[in-house]
């Protein structure tokens, strides 16, 4: 038992440190372009909340500005520009927005699975899992037509979009490969009469691609804590030490109905250890010292309090010695 517990102890020790020297080896920016205002309470705050920003996040990593949507509701377009002191190598672009509580129960189940997979489905099915009217038909000069595919995933799909200038961004393979082949669209996909997602979302969704959107499909897949953190895209070229990046936010997401609402772009670099996030490698640490300490406990109750056994004869004796102890209990 000792020797498993010291091994174990330092095996998670090493790990720790492993993971913690390589999340502050990965550069990052964290743009807050948006934010509701504070109000008062014990989780009023986000960036106090791990949830919001990774632990080991740095204030000078933090760069804040002020691009919600317009007040009718209409986008609005705002440019910074960052610089990077130590350079940046082929960044990762990550969108963040919050609190969001896609794992509730109502949430979850406002989905038509068949639709989104490709299947022709009944009104009365559509009617029963996307409860909410507004979930199910949209209305187009008057008419209301038939979202599809329908449902509050759909309608509350993360549409804001970002620019670097001079350079690209590849939105590929930000998406679960599983997930992009479950998904696809109906054989009426583009007919008149019906609301698709890139009519919802022009300049977003690709009309090619529909539900197999990779954007799309990152976000139906939902989070389990109160605020989202999807891949954007990719950058192929590196930065160097006092290089600078200029982006351009196109802020189309609401926040108005959001307490506390907040959206984030994040520029990092990423490995096989992810990006930066010291929370893991401080609870392996802490496991790897709690290893160590149990081993201890039990080489001081061994030494203080040896293991006794009962013999042939009912007597209990020492483990390894003949001749009768008292009981660690009758010590006193």
């Amino acid at each position: 038992v000792v020797a498993a517990g010291v091994f174990a102890g330092f095996t998670l020790l090493l790990i720790g440190g492993l993971c913690l020297y390589h999340s502050h080896q990965y550069k990052q920016v964290r743009i807050e372009y948006a934010r509701n205002n504070k109000t008062i309470g014990a989780f009023a705050d986000p960036n106090q909340l791990w949830l919001h920003k990774p632990i080991g996040t740095l204030d000078s990593e933090i760069r804040t500005l002020d691009c919600k949507p317009n007040e009718d509701g209409s986008e609005r377009v705002c440019k910074v520009t960052v610089v990077f002191p130590e350079g940046m190598r082929k960044p990762l672009l990550i969108y963040t927005v919050g609190p969001v509580y896609q794992n509730y129960n109502a949430y979850m189940r406002s989905e038509v699975v068949k639709e989104v997979m490709g299947n022709e489905v009944s009104e009365g099915l559509r009617k029963t899992t996307c409860r909410q009217p507004q979930t199910r038909v949209w209305n187009v000069s008057g008419t209301e037509v038939p979202i599809v595919p329908c449902g509050m995933k759909t309608i509350s799909f993360f549409n804001d979009t970002f620019e670097v200038v001079g350079r690209s961004i590849d939105v590929k393979n930000t998406a679960w490969d599983s997930d992009v082949e479950r998904y696809n669209n109906p054989p009426d996909y583009g007919s008149p009469g019906k609301e698709w997602l890139y009519q919802m979302f022009p300049g977003v969704i690709d009309q090619t691609l529909g539900v197999k959107d990779e954007a799309f499909v990152s976000w139906m897949r939902p989070s389990a804590v109160p605020r989202v953190w999807n891949r954007y895209g990719y950058m192929e070229d590196s930065y160097e030490p006092g290089e600078n990046l200029t982006l351009v936010i196109h802020s189309r997401w609401p926040l108005h109905n959001i307490s506390d609402g907040f959206k984030e772009l994040v520029i990092t670099e990423y490995g096989i250890f992810g990006g930066r996030h010291d929370l893991f490698g401080y609870v392996v640490t802490i496991a790897g010292i709690v290893s160590f300490l149990l081993a201890g406990a039990a080489v001081a109750m061994e030494w203080f309090c040896p293991r006794q056994h009962m013999t042939d004869f009912g007597q209990i004796t020492d483990f390894g010695h003949d001749e009768v102890s008292e009981s660690c209990s009758d010590k006193e």
